[in-house]
């Protein structure tokens, strides 16, 4: 395998880890870093894990629109969704309104608490709920997200091919992967 390793004088950190064979190489792992919308896999895993009814209809209404990503912000309001529909937004199309509808049902303290107990250190600190996260805390939640997947496999569809992409598949020989981004002001993420 060619590995080529960033040197930048910028904050970057990195953590691979092959789940088949527990290989990892990593930069600066535990340096914390605005999670933006990389932390949005989070919620969809508290939703599966805590068994909630994933066709029970949320209402989104005008005053529930974010700016940033996403679809639903270009929707006429009100309408329903259920929780699934918006969990996929969340992830597929990095949706802010469908995320922070999710986070407002389950409760941020939750949310955080879940964090934790999938041995992350770092979940939603900070003052919204997007937060701080470090390399090895994503880590964490992606191997839930691939025990999970087992159950329910349109997850792996929703994040093969989510809606915006910051790594090209040319970068990768074209091979599939997951991915969840995150961008705000100058941070990209994935």
């Amino acid at each position: 395998m060619n590995i080529q390793f960033i040197k930048s004088n910028e904050k970057v950190a990195y953590y691979y880890e092959n789940i088949k064979t527990g290989l990892s190489f990593s930069f600066n792992k535990d340096v914390t870093f605005y999670a933006a919308s990389t932390i949005k896999i989070l919620i969809v895993l508290y939703l599966l894990d805590h068994n909630f009814d994933l066709e029970k209809e949320i209402t989104i209404l005008e005053p529930d629109k974010k700016q940033g990503s996403g679809i639903i912000k270009n929707d006429n309001l009100p309408k329903k969704y259920t929780i699934k529909k918006l969990m996929e937004l969340t992830l597929k199309e990095s949706d802010n309104t469908a995320y922070l509808k999710l986070v407002e049902l389950v409760d941020r303290e939750k949310l955080k608490e879940y964090g934790k107990s999938l041995k992350a250190i770092h979940t939603l600190e900070g003052k919204d709920n997007y937060g701080l996260i470090t390399c090895q805390d994503f880590v964490h939640y992606w191997r839930r997200f691939w025990t999970l997947q087992k159950e329910y496999p349109y997850l792996l569809k929703w994040t093969k091919d989510p809606h915006y992409h910051i790594v090209k598949a040319k970068s990768l020989q074209n091979k599939v992967y997951v991915r969840k981004y995150g961008s705000y002001d100058i941070a990209y993420v994935e």
